[in-house]
């Protein structure tokens, strides 16, 4: 009788679904790049004249206050298609090396140590709408040399909010308008020395056909202000956010990433242009072990061209950073 007892124990404690439930998440992972191409129509031999590496770390935590449950959908898809309330913490360090030889007499060598926390959350109503908001709060310091003679040190401060709303129209499309902004301010021996204001509004969706394929698509314009040395300098943005993916199994995502923006001078004298175009792709495949533990390995490509046009020509300078990461999530 005992023996009876225990063994319907077991079978009903393998059979429940809530032990698979999952209610928090941690997120670790560490991306770096470094230059692999230079190209300019002005600079004699760019790529010995600039070199840039670029190093980031992160941790985040996510609450889930209605719980993941385990289902038939691929692992990375629950989250979508349940959509619970969440909140999050995280903290990101930055680190980048910049080294530029392009200027006769003036070789530049900076080198930028960050942090910034991060915390936000989204709440959830009845009607499959979303409301969303994400804070970022941080700085670092800049230590720059100049034909090997140390310069003041260059203290940042940043910040940066996105908020939105998201409304899910049917269980395989969800559709959202969301704010970002940036503000980012030098400070060089106790003296503000520049500010940088940007402001984008983005509209765009996800939706997935079949539990195999999903779309991710953003569009994207606003407005960016520098300000240095009582000059002001402001830029009309475009952007275009892109993702496509497959999922392969319960365990198994692939997915390609293209995120580009534009940022072009406005107020220049007739005939004259100058844009700012950025662009990052990303490859990416993750793979769930088990329900409660998921890798990433992201490979991504990503591009910064100046360029400036007059009456007199075009002049061009295009670097390229090529760059690998690694993500690990747990959940539980």
């Amino acid at each position: 009788m005992k023996r009876s007892i225990v063994i319907a124990a077991l079978v009903c404690l393998a059979a429940a679904p809530a032990f698979a439930d999952v209610s928090n998440e941690v997120v670790v992972g560490w991306e770096g790049d470094s230059t692999s191409k230079v190209e300019s129509n002005v600079i004699v031999d760019p790529q010995s004249k600039i070199d840039q590496k670029n190093s980031l770390f992160t941790v985040q935590y996510t609450h889930f206050f209605t719980p993941l449950k385990d289902d038939d959908k691929p692992i990375d898809l629950r989250q979508f298609y349940q959509h619970p309330s969440t909140l999050s913490a995280g903290l990101v360090f930055i680190g980048a090396k910049d080294k530029d030889n392009t200027l006769p007499g003036s070789a530049t060598d900076s080198k930028l140590s960050a942090a910034v926390l991060q915390f936000g959350g989204e709440y959830f109503f009845p009607t499959n709408t979303g409301l969303f908001l994400n804070i970022g709060l941080g700085g670092g310091t800049v230590e720059r040399t100049v034909n090997g003679v140390s310069r003041p040190d260059t203290d940042i401060a940043h910040s940066s909010l996105d908020l939105g709303v998201r409304q899910y129209v049917i269980p395989e499309l969800e559709l959202h308008l969301r704010y970002h902004g940036e503000s980012t301010k030098s400070t060089q021996s106790g003296v503000p020395d520049a500010t940088s204001d940007v402001g984008v509004v983005y509209f765009g969706g996800r939706g997935v056909i079949a539990d195999a394929v999903g779309i991710t698509l953003e569009l994207g314009g606003g407005k960016t202000e520098d300000e240095q040395g009582g000059s002001t300098t402001k830029y009309d943005i475009a952007a275009m956010n892109f993702e496509i993916a497959g999922y392969i199994g319960k365990h198994l995502t692939l997915r390609l990433a293209i995120e580009a923006e534009e940022e072009k001078e406005t107020g220049m004298a007739a005939g004259e242009e100058y844009k700012i175009t950025t662009a990052r792709t990303t490859l990416a495949g993750r793979y769930w072990f088990s329900e409660r533990f998921g890798m990433e390995l992201p490979i991504y490509a990503e591009s910064t061209e100046e360029k400036f046009i007059d009456p007199v020509g075009e002049a061009k300078l295009k670097t390229t950073n090529s760059g690998i990461g690694l993500y690990a999530a747990f959940r539980f």
